[in-house]
């Protein structure tokens, strides 16, 4: 099992899980008297709450909304107004799609996936260029099928809210501000944004917003970036953040003020940028490594109003994966030993004082088929061909008071893998930029 610097992060969070935010800690003491509920009274408010979250999402889906985002997607697929660039590699268009897709799948990864997109332009195109390039007033042009553009100083997609109505009553608006501080290496440079604000009005009302936001050290290295996406009264939001002493990063999914998803870590360590650059290249590569960098990391990930969260020895951690050989060389079952020694998550109701169990990792069975097509000599077609994988991967479950145990998914569904792996594919973003 090989556990990199990466995937503990992600690892340490929950099963093929998450990482979270750098909230602040609630220190007011709660006086009230502890509700005590058994095993099987948990398991039953577990089960409302992942009807209850099961109801939240499909509510979101549906918001009417989304209806106007579809438009907006239609008609940029109508005709492609930007010519060489494709309009999803601009991030506030590649978060409307992201809408339309959570539509028809109920599934928030690619939104989380939007949201934490770094660059997605050719090499020798940065944003700066592409949207120096692109800005202007597009206007559909029903009658030709395509997009009528003016000059101007923002980006301004005017179009039918609807795919059947025949006034273009919509608007989105991205406007663009560029970061001119320094950099850490000349690739970064029309890189960086400081701000981008994206605005979609119907009939003059506004109706959705997305915002990225930035901040930079006098030497070029990020101590914040955060995107929000504010849809109707849900809100959509990561955020990483960087002192020299913490490094966080979170993701959360909430209705008004109802949390219905958020994950998160903090490292606890030293992040100056003299520290960083002291250690070699190749000595911050690995999990049993992390010591160098981090002294503590608080993790946690909350499912509406189920939490859980702990801390993790990162000595200890350090230690036995040493003592088994490396991370690279320890085997997936002595690697859940290592985990289950050093962090145990709590697991708590956020809405009531009670308790319901601890977390414990495990190795769960699992079985991917999948469809490939050979070319068939014969018949001059490609014939499907059924594949399958079977093995074991590291998981996270509850444990109840009477030791009995399930997974979050039979209350809360799948796809926790999903965002697993859109957060290490953020991570790899982050080490290729910034990491230099």
């Amino acid at each position: 099992m090989k556990i990199n610097q990466l995937s503990v992060y992600v690892m340490l969070v929950a099963g093929t899980v998450f990482v979270t935010s750098c909230k602040k800690k609630d220190t007011t003491t709660n006086t009230t008297t502890p509700i005590v509920y058994s095993a099987e009274q948990n398991k039953a408010n577990l089960q409302q709450s992942g009807l209850d979250m099961m109801k939240e999402m499909d509510d979101a889906k549906n918001m009417k909304t989304i209806d106007n985002v579809i438009s907006f997607t239609y008609f940029m697929d109508q005709s492609n107004p930007f010519e060489e660039i494709e309009p999803q590699a601009i991030m506030p268009i590649k978060v409307m799609y992201a809408l339309k897709d959570f539509r028809s799948t109920g599934d928030q990864i690619s939104i989380y996936s939007a949201l934490r997109e770094s660059k997605s332009l050719e090499d020798d195109t940065t944003i700066e260029m592409a949207f120096n390039d692109i800005k202007g007033t597009y206007t559909w042009n029903a009658s030709e099928k395509k997009w009528n553009k003016e000059g101007g100083n923002d980006l301004v997609m005017i179009f039918p809210a609807t795919k059947t109505s025949t006034s273009n009553n919509a608007k989105y608006t991205i406007q663009y501000t560029p970061y001119t501080g320094a950099v850490l290496a000349d690739e970064l440079k029309g890189n960086t944004p400081q701000k981008v604000v994206a605005k979609l009005d119907i009939n003059s009302l506004p109706i959705t917003q997305f915002n990225f936001d930035a901040s930079y050290n006098s030497d070029g290295v990020p101590n914040k970036l955060e995107a929000n996406l504010r849809v109707e009264n849900y809100n959509f939001n990561t955020l990483l953040s960087l002192t020299s002493s913490t490094a966080a990063y979170s993701y959360a999914f909430t209705h008004n003020t109802k949390n219905l998803f958020s994950m998160g870590t903090t490292l606890t360590g030293n992040f100056t940028k003299a520290h960083l650059e002291s250690l070699n290249d190749d000595s911050v590569e690995k999990a049993e490594d992390l010591t160098k960098v981090a002294t503590s990391m608080n993790a946690y990930i909350q499912v509406f109003n189920i939490k859980l969260e702990g801390n993790a020895n990162v000595q200890g951690l350090s230690n036995d994966l040493t003592n088994a050989g490396g991370s690279d060389n320890v085997t997936d079952t002595k690697g859940v030993e290592i985990l289950n020694k050093n962090l145990t998550l709590k697991a708590f109701y956020t809405d009531r004082n009670a308790n319901i169990g601890r977390s414990e990792f495990y190795l769960k069975p699992y079985t991917d088929t999948w469809t490939e097509y050979v070319y068939n000599p014969s018949t001059g077609n490609y014939d499907p061909i059924t594949k399958t994988e079977s093995g074991e991967s590291v998981d996270v479950r509850l444990v109840f008071e009477d030791n009995s145990k399930a997974d979050l998914e039979t209350y809360f569904g799948n796809g926790f893998d999903k965002l697993e792996d859109e957060f290490t594919k953020f991570l790899e973003d982050l080490e290729s930029r910034y990491a230099n």
